[in-house]
């Protein structure tokens, strides 16, 4: 572990593994007058999307090869950028580009202090991975044989955790709250490693009653398979009991929510954070998120799920 544990944190993450309720927290957290949340309710996904920080750690390091570095680059900045636009119809964005002061000069920034040599040159892989029609011209020389892309090199000279800790702080660190606050910063699958990125940080992790979940997943994201779900959520819990790190608490949606006074507690005790301190966080209005399984599942699904993940169950049948 890189850290030295202080108390209380910098950094704060609420995490979930997809409509887990792990927002009932962060809604709590948020709704106190002691936390500072820099991205106005937006989740701060560049650590965990596809290309995005964990992707570009992977490529430059342990997994380095320079075909796949160069191209992690490119599609790197490319997400970041992305997700620093505005959300429209037609362009999805998270507007951290509104939200954090500087933010596309600091992607810039953070890629240049990464890479020691961007050499122009054509590479075999790019003529493999080519639209068809560009191998065509370039076969009867249309394009200019001398053309030639920048290849992104990253150096081994740098510490890739201690720079992005060096973004982050850039980005969210000047404050006058307690800590920071940020909502799915990392990956509720790989809570340890996935927020390795923020210095002297605590997570709280949700997990939530499966049944439930898959009524989630079911009706915003059209889940048809609830056999592959079964596998899915025994997985997805596999990987969080393996987690044993003193800066991680998992926490049950439902008990957060019903025995609200005590588990809120206790969250504020692990973050080193006034317990008396008022939050706006309405746990009656979660609770209707609760046993919503009941009125959307049908029998089979219901019977499948309870068979097969009976240990995982809220109030268990």
């Amino acid at each position: 572990m890189r850290d030295k544990e202080n108390f209380p944190p910098k950094f704060v993450i609420t995490l979930g593994t997809f409509y887990s309720g792990a927002g009932a927290v962060y809604d709590f957290l948020s709704g106190r007058s002691d936390s500072y949340d820099p991205l106005n309710g937006e989740e701060y996904l560049l650590p965990q999307v596809p290309y995005g920080i964990m992707s570009l750690h992977a490529s430059c390091g342990f997994f380095f090869s320079h075909p796949s570095a160069h191209l992690n680059i490119v599609k790197f900045k490319k997400i970041a950028y992305k997700l620093g636009r505005k959300h429209t119809k037609y362009n999805p964005g998270m507007g951290y580009g509104d939200n954090i002061n500087a933010y596309y000069k600091l992607i810039d920034l953070y890629v240049d202090s990464l890479v020691v040599s961007s050499l122009p040159y054509n590479s075999h892989w790019e003529w493999f991975t080519a639209p068809f029609f560009k191998r065509i011209y370039n076969r009867l020389k249309i394009i200019n044989k001398d053309y030639a892309k920048d290849k992104y090199l990253p150096t081994i000279g740098v510490d890739f955790v201690e720079k992005t800790r060096e973004l982050h702080l850039k980005m969210f660190g000047v404050h006058d709250k307690k800590y920071t606050l940020l909502n799915q910063a990392g990956s509720g699958w790989n809570p340890v490693n996935s927020t390795d990125y923020f210095p002297n940080r605590k997570v709280i992790l949700v997990v939530r009653d499966p049944r439930d979940q898959y009524c989630e997943l079911k009706k915003h994201k059209n889940a048809r398979s609830v056999s592959e779900y079964i596998d899915w959520y025994k997985e997805m819990m596999l990987r969080i009991e393996s987690v044993d790190s003193d800066f991680i608490k998992i926490v049950r949606f439902e008990e957060f929510v019903e025995r609200h006074s005590v588990v809120s507690d206790e969250v504020c005790d692990f973050l080193s954070i006034d317990k008396g301190l008022y939050s706006n966080y309405d746990s009656v209005a979660s609770s209707k998120n609760i046993g919503i399984y009941k009125e959307l599942l049908d029998k089979d699904e219901l019977r499948l799920i309870e068979r097969h993940l009976k240990e995982y169950l809220y109030n268990k049948v």
